[in-house]
């Protein structure tokens, strides 16, 4: 059902409401602070933002459930004269492959049902790489969408992304948020792996690691110090001379 009454508005001689044709500044913000990657767009819509993304060098992926809304975007793209993916798909079901540096959402998230929830954030997690970055847009419960509150976004992605950054929309009771995915298991053992394979990282089996607080460091030198002192002082005693010093 969700699916009929969202293509519905794709065949009207408007545009959608959502459908701006605007790439949002926070979106701007975050492609002048990084390098190019590969990104992913949920709900790409008429792909706006995918063929934004590709302009600034980025290889970008559009997904969204509406096929007309897919082949507007195609054809956006085919204007535009840049080269990106579109595919019909459900985000709750997400049958694309990862990596992602960057996965996408303004809009799409808030109006599934909260019992679609687990299956988006899945598949958001599974292809988004580690360290790469989620930003979502959404409504607050109570406007035209189902809605998500600050508490909902952080207990759908909590097995996977950390909430680092939190900004209020503009007009309706919206949020942007910055999500970041932790480092997997299997990510950090690779990161581990790698550090030891260095020749920074490298240890001869036969070195014992020193891990003695510096006290106890300082300590040995005062010592040493002090005997080289005493065997001074034993020499100009037995040749009969005073060095003047006191310890």
């Amino acid at each position: 059902m969700r699916r009929l009454w969202f293509g519905l508005w794709y065949w009207l001689p408007r545009r959608p409401p959502w459908d701006s044709g605007v790439t949002p500044p926070e979106l701007e913000r975050f492609v002048v602070s990084h390098p190019p990657g590969r990104a992913i767009d949920l709900g790409c819509g008429t792909g706006t933002n995918v063929v934004y993304l590709a302009r600034h060098g980025w290889d970008a992926i559009g997904v969204d459930v509406v096929g007309r809304a897919v082949a507007k975007a195609r054809r956006r793209a085919r204007e535009a004269g840049v080269t990106c993916t579109f595919v019909v798909g459900d985000a709750t079901r997400l049958e694309v492959s990862g990596p992602f540096d960057l996965a996408l959402d303004i809009g799409c998230l808030h109006s599934i049902a909260a019992s679609g929830r687990a299956g988006y954030a899945a598949g958001v997690a599974r292809v988004v790489r580690s360290g790469g970055t989620f930003l979502l847009y959404a409504f607050a419960p109570g406007g035209p969408a189902v809605g998500l509150t600050a508490d909902d976004v952080r207990a759908t992605f909590a097995d996977a992304f950390d909430v680092v950054g939190m900004e209020e929309g503009k007009g309706r009771p919206s949020a942007w948020y910055t999500l970041v995915r932790r480092l997997d298991r299997a990510a950090a053992f690779e990161a581990v792996g790698r550090e030891s394979e260095s020749p920074r990282g490298r240890r001869s089996s036969t070195a014992v690691p020193t891990c003695r607080p510096i006290r106890a460091r300082l300590t040995d030198r005062h010592a040493r110090l002090h005997a080289s002192v005493h065997e001074v002082r034993r020499d100009e005693a037995a040749r009969g001379v005073s060095s003047g010093a006191s310890w």
